[in-house]
């Protein structure tokens, strides 16, 4: 699927294909149909291995019944939960199940707003189509075949982030949009607290604030940016040192009673 995606894209930029002078002609036929072959191919061609990550580990545990939800993918688990439950879930292969359809769902949820979104970020056939191939070819699309961890949903979350954002920056949808999509990419998962910062970029960008800020003398903003920086550390120290996962998870920069030479 790959290396013919590679080649369709070679031979439409070379002139081999003929696309319409009209902008989106045939766009939407030829979308729909990039994400049904896509989507064929996560369900007829799904992982036969699981040792990446804990994938067995987490198979056994949900078709003996464990439903334990980790707090750090409290979104992903409360969902498997659910459709262990819808199910009836009592051996491997109905886990096994719920994990292909979860991966599934997230191929599927992840594709259509790319196609939507190239459509809108480029408005022309041929480079919308270029754009939507290499976002169905990505390394990251193994995760939807039925890939056996927590970061399928996550990782399509992110992307429908990526892609809002740039409709928002360009003025094609409200950037508040994205305060949502950030909301429920922390919820699938923890990491996705590490979009806050592009988010307020995206939401700050354009304001007075920021181009005042961007007029003063460079003195004055390395001054600021020590200053931010400075209350940034000591205020996730704090939050450290009241978390003794945090204490375990996070490496100091200085040895302490909970760190190991």
């Amino acid at each position: 699927w790959g290396v013919g995606a590679i080649a369709v894209i070679i031979f439409a930029a070379s002139g081999g294909v003929r696309v319409s002078e009209e902008p989106m002609r045939g766009y939407r036929v030829a979308a729909l149909t990039v994400v049904a072959v896509a989507v064929a191919l996560y369900m007829l061609f799904p992982a036969k291995t699981h040792f990446l990550g804990d994938g067995y580990q987490s198979l056994g545990a949900l078709s003996d019944g464990n439903l334990h939800v980790k707090l750090t993918a409290w979104g992903e688990g409360t969902i498997r939960v659910w459709l262990a439950h819808l199910f009836r879930v009592h051996d491997r292969a109905g886990a096994l199940m719920v994990y292909r359809l979860i991966a599934v769902v997230s191929g599927t949820g992840f594709l259509l707003p790319a196609a939507f979104a190239a459509g809108r970020l480029f408005g022309h056939s041929r480079r919308s189509l270029v754009f939507l191939l290499g976002m169905a070819t990505g390394a990251w699309t193994l995760l939807y075949f039925g890939y056996v961890e927590q970061y399928a949903l996550f990782v399509s979350a992110v992307g429908v982030y990526i892609f809002v954002g740039l409709m928002a920056l360009r003025g094609q949808i409200g950037r508040w949009w994205i305060v949502a999509l950030v909301v429920i990419a922390a919820a699938l998962h923890i990491f996705g607290v590490v979009l806050i910062l592009p988010t307020l970029y995206a939401l700050t960008a354009d304001t007075a604030t920021v181009r005042r800020l961007t007029r003063l003398r460079w003195r004055t903003k390395v001054l600021l940016f020590v200053a931010v920086l400075g209350a940034a550390i000591a205020g996730a120290a704090a939050i450290r040192d009241q978390s003794y996962f945090l204490q375990y998870s996070l490496l100091p920069v200085f040895g302490e009673e909970l760190s190991f030479d």
